[in-house]
């Protein structure tokens, strides 16, 4: 069997995920063992391997762990969680969509994905902590808003696409792409919310504003750290991690926090390894084309019926251990004009486009994800929870894009998109 490698890889990847859920273990450090075993059966190199590392994600988190660890001591963030139980009321059931549609903007406005859940998540997340509801509907919420703005004509999604679509002469994508991705991830978020009954949230505790204390000295230069945080990541497109251990570092020397030794210690290593470790045995899948394996399995089903929802579906796949914008993207949209050449004039360019494409965003909640993998961070950071809960965190989110990614199929398959 000439794929036989892929075929070895998938099945490595399966185990790893399994043995993780299964008996507990860290499914990075499984995830790595496997994919060494993988490249000296297969024949790759050690820099193959070594490639698998993924060191964007790696800064992502822990540069805005550190970031927010600092905030979590300071009581920053517990403090304007308090502060917006008091003005919320009795409106709570409204918090889930207000996170969407703050992620949304924030990425729409240019700061994409990753960035807008960097920055939305902690608040978020502190938030349903302080109101004694789960953190996991607010990151969740958060998770699939930011990957919704995502393609609007300034941000990541709307100018990867533009770029790729230049060569074959299609119409401008803007706006019915942008509307398409919001059509779609509304949907995912009203499907996520009803699942995970967000219509019941009672908080556990209200607070009247009179009751909340101000900011202290050190909260208000937190704040105002944070602050510098969000404006040189989404106007000025810095990057998220290092931008974040920049003004995190600067807050440590300032002295809002005694040291950094504190913040380094609690920062959530095992989440970071497990992460981090699959991300290689990834590679390793990719390597030896296994998501090409898979792809090709997918694209014998497709004809003019079911050409959207499959295609939806592959680029979910491959988006649970994959980025969107560098890896679905490129490998999946030069595919659509051989596919609509196949199927004749049946379906717009721009709906495929968008099924592809919002598919492939609907995976973003996974852990392997960066949006996935922030929420899972900065769930730990604040709960401080062991590893227990925080393998069955990285399965719940696994799962959860796992349904978002079936009901981003099932929207595809509609035809709703224009």
């Amino acid at each position: 069997m000439e794929n036989w490698p892929a075929v070895l890889a998938l099945v490595f990847l399966v185990v790893a995920i399994a043995l993780g859920f299964a008996k507990g273990m860290n499914t990075g450090v499984v995830s790595m063992a496997l994919a060494l075993i993988a490249c000296m059966v297969c024949g790759l190199t050690d820099s193959q391997l070594q490639a698998g590392f993924p060191t964007n994600m790696f800064l992502i988190l822990f540069g805005t762990m550190f970031l927010f660890g600092i905030a979590e001591k300071t009581g920053t963030m517990a403090l304007l969680a308090r502060k917006v139980i008091a003005l919320t009321g009795r409106t709570a059931w409204l918090l889930p969509w207000a996170i969407f549609l703050l992620t949304f903007a924030v990425s729409a406005l240019g700061a994409g994905p990753a960035p807008s859940i960097a920055i939305v998540a902690l608040p978020a997340l502190s938030l349903a902590v302080e109101l004694g509801v789960s953190p996991f509907l607010f990151g969740v919420m958060c998770s699939i808003g930011g990957c919704g703005g995502a393609a609007s004509p300034i941000s990541t999604a709307g100018i990867v696409a533009q770029g790729l679509i230049g060569d074959y002469g299609w119409a401008s994508l803007q706006p019915t792409y942008f509307i398409n991705a919001f059509i779609g991830h509304f949907i995912v978020a009203l499907a996520a919310y009803l699942i995970l009954r967000g219509w019941r949230i009672k908080p556990q505790k209200t607070i009247a504003s009179k009751d909340v204390p101000g900011f202290d000295k050190k909260q208000i230069i937190t704040l105002i750290g944070i602050a510098a945080f969000i404006v040189l990541v989404a106007v000025f497109g810095r990057n998220v991690g290092l931008t974040a251990l920049i003004v995190g570092l600067v807050l440590v020397m300032i002295k809002v926090v005694p040291s950094d030794k504190s913040v380094i210690k609690d920062i959530a290593w095992n989440t970071l390894l497990l992460i981090c470790g699959v991300s290689v045995l990834m590679n390793i899948v990719v390597e030896t084309g296994g998501i090409d394996l898979m792809v090709a399995f997918l694209s014998t089903f497709m004809n003019e019926w079911t050409a959207q929802p499959v295609m939806s579906l592959t680029a979910g796949i491959m988006s649970w251990f994959s980025t969107t914008t560098s890896v679905v993207m490129p490998t999946l949209i030069p595919t659509i004009p051989g596919i609509l050449e196949n199927i004749g004039d049946v379906v717009s360019p721009i709906s495929l486009l968008s099924a592809l494409c919002n598919g492939s965003f609907s995976a973003a909640v996974s852990p392997l994800s960066a949006g996935g993998g922030i929420i899972l961070a900065t769930y730990v950071q604040l709960t401080k929870c062991d590893e227990a809960e925080q393998t069955r965190m990285f399965r719940n989110l696994f799962l959860i894009a796992v349904f978002c990614v079936i009901v981003m199929m099932l929207v595809a398959a509609t035809g709703i998109y224009l």
